[in-house]
């Protein structure tokens, strides 16, 4: 099946997205709901980046 990443908004978590991760779960699907950072000044473009650059790569 698929892998599927979410991505929450700001303000908010990867629990964000608990009710759709368990239906796509249930279907099968592979389901990533990183937590991102937050508004904060000392983080760099690194610091977005990480959680995302770690995700799996494309599966066949």
């Amino acid at each position: 099946m698929a892998v599927f990443i979410l991505v929450h908004g700001a303000g908010d978590t990867g629990w964000s997205w608990h009710r759709v991760a368990a239906a796509l779960r249930d279907r099968g699907h592979e389901v990533i709901a990183p937590d991102l950072p937050g508004d904060d000044e000392s983080l760099t473009l690194i610091d977005y980046a990480g959680p995302r650059s770690r995700a799996p790569g494309r599966r066949r």
